[in-house]
């Protein structure tokens, strides 16, 4: 399996990691925007994300929602939000933190990338801003991803990507 790199931020609203597991990993991450802690509004974060995953599951049929890689998107989602470091990597590891979550509450997998938002709660607009930045397009179409979990808390919707 070979590896791909590609990625950036669009605006400061969000950023792109992406990690292939095989022969060759490749990582793109962006500088860490900070937080504005604000108060939510909106639907709750489950409705937020299940809304959210009804827009990716329509652009991609073969992603398949996985309650684990929700739970693991949920706490990244409160974790970014508690620290104020809107980014992948952690700022005292240089990891993200997402892959060991996957790997010790889930499963292995073969293949896994993430997509942060921050913005709006109006899923659509964070979809669309999603789907218009080809980092972030290219996770929500990655033909080897299969499962697909998503978190949202206050501002923040994480977005889990992985095959087995």
């Amino acid at each position: 399996m070979g590896g791909r790199y590609g990625g950036g931020i669009l605006s400061v609203l969000f950023v792109t990691f992406f990690l292939v597991i095989g022969d060759v990993s490749a990582i793109c991450a962006a500088l860490p925007v900070p937080v504005r802690r604000t108060r939510y509004y909106g639907q709750s974060g489950k409705e937020l994300a299940w809304e959210m995953f009804s827009l990716v599951h329509q652009e991609n049929p073969r992603l398949y929602w996985n309650s684990c890689l929700a739970r693991v998107a949920s706490l990244r989602a409160r974790r970014i939000m508690a620290s104020g470091h809107f980014g992948h990597k952690d700022p005292l590891t240089g990891e993200n933190p997402a892959w060991g979550m996957i790997r010790d509450n889930c499963f292995d997998f073969r293949e896994a990338g993430e997509n942060l938002v921050k913005g709006s709660d109006n899923p659509e607009m964070l979809d669309r801003a999603l789907m218009h930045s080809p980092p972030h397009r290219q996770n929500i179409m990655d033909p080897n991803f299969e499962l697909v979990g998503i978190g949202c808390f206050h501002e923040i919707c994480v977005q889990e990507f992985a095959s087995y």
